[in-house]
């Protein structure tokens, strides 16, 4: 009798922890944009493979990457929330922080 009720509350308790493991399973990708420096280009492959291969969907964020070019202005589209994450150069960057303080330095590719 006793074994019974064991195994029945150990059942219930492995299907609720199946049960919660799959709920986390599901929850809202970080919707991220990352707007590139200039057209789609080899230094940016890191970006676009990464997304290809769902790397940061791992790490659960569902990143899109929108190109800069010669008539984007990186710093007014990353001021007006258009975009998360931006490439440039040190002194646009530096500019940006003025007009949005959270803009921030991040790494840098180095040749």
């Amino acid at each position: 009798m006793q074994k019974r009720r064991f195994l029945r509350c150990a059942a219930a308790l492995w299907l609720g922890a199946a049960a919660l493991s799959i709920t986390g399973l599901a929850q809202a990708q970080d919707k991220v944009t990352l707007l590139s420096n200039w057209y789609a280009q080899a230094e940016h492959g890191g970006f676009y493979q990464a997304v290809a291969k769902g790397i940061y969907k791992k790490y659960g964020m569902d990143v899109t990457i929108k190109m800069g070019g010669p008539q984007v202005n990186n710093m007014q589209i990353l001021v007006a929330g258009q975009a998360d994450f931006s490439m440039g150069y040190d002194f646009t960057v530096m500019k940006g922080r003025r007009a949005r303080p959270a803009a921030g330095d991040g790494g840098h590719f180095l040749p």
